[in-house]
């Protein structure tokens, strides 16, 4: 009687379990490889199911694994947006994914061309308005309403040949979810895992406040209204040092010159610290040195309606955060109760707020607590990813 080699058995076994095995690509033409929300969430999350992550940016030129995720980015940004899809399509086929997760319109049509040689289901994944602001910055008025009509066209476009959505939050699911309402969707919003967060307990200096904005530097995010407020509050507080951390950078010259403005109209007892934006995991380990998070964008239809990423990574960190007064933020976060939403405008009403809480270290203490218990209940990745798996499974 004839039987097997046990190693036979053996590899027969891993094959049988490789073929078991989703593969899901992650397909981004407007975010980087190790992206936050793709690469130390999304991707780690879908790993650890014992499923096979592969993320590919075409901003980027990149192949490696990390983590036992792979990636294989490739630069077309120098290419037109028509050529850009063939090699992007090509690049789908040679892999062969199970679903693709696309971040932009354009990847959800290299992926449906794509699906005429590859069985794969699209997952269309909209964490950015589009058209946003951004699409216009450099467009003659002229053209405006007409680039707006095709990209508002080209978008929902992406949403007739998706199977399923991926939002990340209530308010750009709103059309999505109306136009599309047998579609499924999920609504996973920017938790951080709380593995990432190097939390320190503080208690507030005699002397020195350490305060942190991060994000890009102009006026539409709040960089103008940020001094505004730390000049007020200097003036309140002449005794106190303000070490006021910046994170950002500044995409013109423009900006620059608005900057450096700033900085050299402050107050004595102000000390501006700059840098670059910094990879994510130092990011994270930085973030509980500070006392105080700012976030004073400007409250128009698109800022209102966005919710702010860093703000959960804020309220992580167990400290009190001052963000502009967004319906977002008010629809996400209905019980605000570790800091202030403001006017980003009212740059005294938001001293006076911050003046009052490091003269009352209780009353820090509590913004502290308050602060930690939401993260810890409610605002974590480990809430919210059995959800992603098991939507990724339906």
């Amino acid at each position: 009687m004839l039987t097997s080699h046990p190693l036979q058995k053996s590899e027969l076994g891993r094959i049988n379990y490789l073929k078991m095995k989703k593969k899901i690509l992650f397909l981004c033409t407007s975010h980087f490889s190790l992206d936050d929300r793709i690469f130390y969430h999304q991707a780690q999350s879908i790993t650890n199911n014992d499923d096979i992550a592969i993320i590919c940016s075409t901003i980027e030129n990149l192949e490696t694994v990390i983590d036992n995720i792979s990636i294989t980015s490739f630069d077309t940004t120098h290419l037109s947006f028509i050529k850009k899809i063939k090699p992007i399509a090509s690049h789908i086929h040679s892999i062969e994914p199970d679903q693709i997760i696309c971040d932009s319109p354009l990847a959800v049509l290299a992926s449906y061309i794509a699906s005429n040689k590859n069985k794969h289901k699209i997952v269309y994944d909209i964490t950015e308005w589009y058209p946003s602001k951004e699409n216009f910055t450099y467009t003659p008025a002229i053209t405006i309403i007409l680039k707006f009509i095709f990209l508002i066209l080209f978008s929902f476009s992406a949403g007739v040949i998706s199977n399923k959505f991926i939002f990340g939050e209530y308010y750009k699911s709103v059309p999505f979810k109306l136009i599309f309402f047998w579609k499924k969707n999920i609504i996973i919003p920017y938790y951080p895992d709380l593995k990432y967060i190097n939390k320190i307990n503080k208690t507030i200096s005699n002397n020195e406040i350490e305060l942190l904005y991060a994000g890009k530097i102009n006026i539409d995010k709040g960089i103008v209204s940020v001094f505004n407020a730390v000049q007020e509050l200097a003036k309140l507080e002449p005794n106190f040092i303000f070490k006021l951390n910046i994170i950002g950078k500044y995409s013109t010259e423009k900006n620059k010159r608005l900057f450096e403005n700033l900085v050299e109209k402050r107050l004595p007892n102000i000390v501006v610290i700059t840098s670059d934006f910094l990879p994510f995991r130092e990011f994270c380990d930085k973030l509980g040195k500070y006392d105080f998070f700012f976030d004073l964008r400007q409250i128009d239809f698109e800022n209102n309606r966005s919710l702010p990423i860093k703000l959960f990574y804020y309220i992580a960190c167990g400290k009190p955060v001052i963000y502009s007064n967004l319906k977002s933020i008010r629809q996400d976060i209905p019980n605000f109760n570790f800091g202030y939403l403001c006017n980003p405008n009212d740059s005294k009403a938001i001293a006076s707020y911050i003046s009052d809480i490091i003269n009352n270290p209780q009353l820090y203490k509590n913004a502290c607590k308050n602060a930690c218990h939401a993260s810890q209940n409610k605002y974590h990745w480990g809430i919210i990813e059995s959800s992603f798996l098991d939507f990724l499974e339906s």
